[in-house]
């Protein structure tokens, strides 16, 4: 039976640490912007049976445990999961990742390089659902075109021995990073001898990497607004909702150096971003990056304008309200603690930005109100100001 109350009380359980659920928070956001008539709790730790019946709706999501998915299939309330199942039959709706589509576009992509030899996929320890209908579609592609899909089933040791130019689909970031770890100690070069293709695009891990890591990035952003969509149809029904299911492809692939070779610019630029991005919380400026590229400022802010279309200030500020953003959605510090700790002189800039990009302040976004998602502060770039540091 649902609620009769006009506002939701909305249970939503997200990994704390990934940037996919900055992404999946901003798609709910964006459902909501211009109503008012959700109450959210965040929460991490494990949901229990007893005090989701407090709750008109819960949204949950990444690695939730055994505990909360028994939790939901015991409770009656509206639920909603992303890229997870259970087994519930009615007042559930699943959104998962297009398993088929990413796994057909990533083949495309490779193919149309023209130059790998053999190709492969790499599974988790233990292969899930979404990792075999990948590798299926992935092989089928392939298949289309004259290629076979090789499964490595112990490591990039077996790679070593096929013909070269080998491309790798990893289906996920962390066994990317693993594989180029395993290919370093083999002597293997990347991306000449092995090209590793990642999944799910986190910036943390792709970015810090050496070489930096190409990803398929999904599309979090939309999987969170069907969410909150089909969350909100259920818990305004009158009568329990049959189950609904739905898919969601890639928002883009992101090319980096475990992939192809990058051009004397787009190198340049890469190895600047991976030092903005891991020093962001520093007091860096423009200097820090031109001193760490050992280049002429004009040779580098000439390069940013060319293949990023900003200047190194802008990047600078773009990555640093990245992470104040990340911190407000996951810390109750102070907001003045908060621009402290992301590497800001004093709260005045950061404000002004902050209200600049998203057209919201700080605090309205830390209480989840009024969010807009125009100005994004993960997909879009603020224009040139005035403001410094």
């Amino acid at each position: 039976m649902k609620a009769k109350s006009q506002r939701w009380k909305v249970v939503v359980a997200f990994p704390n640490t990934r940037i996919s659920r900055v992404e999946k928070m901003s798609g709910i956001f964006r459902f909501l912007q211009g109503k008012n008539n959700w109450d959210i709790t965040m929460r991490q730790a494990p949901l229990k049976p007893k005090e989701l019946k407090d709750f008109d709706g819960v949204l949950l999501t990444g690695t939730a445990s055994a505990d909360s998915l028994a939790a939901i299939e015991k409770c009656d309330i509206p639920a909603v999961l992303i890229a997870m199942d259970c087994n519930r039959s009615h007042d559930i709706a699943i959104v998962n990742t297009d398993a088929a589509a990413i796994g057909r576009q990533v083949a495309l992509r490779f193919l149309a390089g023209g130059i790998y030899k053999t190709y492969a996929c790499l599974h988790p320890d233990v292969p899930t659902g979404f990792s075999m209908k990948c590798e299926e579609a992935f092989a089928k592609e392939l298949a289309k075109n004259g290629a076979i899909c090789t499964k490595l089933r112990r490591g990039i040791g077996e790679a070593a021995a096929k013909r070269k130019p080998v491309a790798i689909f990893a289906f996920n970031d962390d066994l990317a990073s693993r594989a180029i770890s395993e290919c370093k100690s083999l002597g293997l070069n990347i991306p000449d001898d092995i090209a590793i293709m990642g999944f799910g695009n986190d910036t943390m891990t792709c970015e810090n990497h050496h070489p930096t890591i190409s990803s398929v990035e999904p599309d979090f952003a939309k999987q969170g607004y069907l969410a909150a969509m089909h969350l909100e149809r259920m818990m305004s029904s009158r009568s329990p909702c049959r189950r609904t299911e739905e898919s969601v492809g890639i928002k883009r692939i992101v090319f980096r150096e475990s992939t192809h070779r990058q051009h004397g610019s787009e190198s340049l630029v890469r190895r600047a971003m991976v030092f903005i991005n891991t020093n962001c919380r520093l007091p860096i400026d423009v200097r820090d990056v031109v001193a760490h590229l050992g280049s002429s400022r004009r040779l580098a802010e000439i390069r940013f304008r060319e293949v990023r279309k900003e200047t190194i200030l802008n990047a600078i500020r773009n990555a640093r309200l990245d992470a104040t953003k990340a911190e407000l959605l996951s810390s109750d510090d102070s907001i003045a603690r908060v621009c402290e700790r992301c590497g800001w002189k004093s709260e005045n800039a950061p404000k002004k930005l902050f209200k600049l990009r998203l057209g919201t302040t700080m605090r309205e976004c830390r209480n989840g109100k009024r969010l807009n998602l125009k100005h994004s502060i993960i997909s879009a770039k603020i224009k040139p100001s005035k403001i410094t540091r």
